[in-house]
């Protein structure tokens, strides 16, 4: 996972806007990003960027579904009968 996370955040850093993965690491150079990958040092700032980027992240769904309030303004149950 932490060689995975830090390419993830390499990723985010380096990447143009909507780049896809694969022109990205075109771009990059494979061997470049391995070895961006291989330094420990970098790995483990990568991860902690990563770290606090996630830390702030708050997941609309998860909100939805705890929130009786939202529930109740945006989800109905319904039963269907089907002939």
């Amino acid at each position: 996972m932490e060689i995975t996370g830090a390419y993830l955040q390499y990723y985010r850093e380096t990447a143009a806007y909507l780049e896809r993965t694969a022109p990205w690491l075109e771009r990059m150079g494979l061997n470049h990003v391995k070895e961006v990958l291989a330094d420990e040092n970098m790995r483990k700032q990568l991860n902690e960027r990563l770290d606090k980027t996630l830390e702030r992240y708050n997941e609309p769904w998860h909100e939805a579904i705890t929130d009786s309030g939202i529930k109740e303004k945006y989800y109905q149950v319904r039963s269907v009968t089907v002939e």
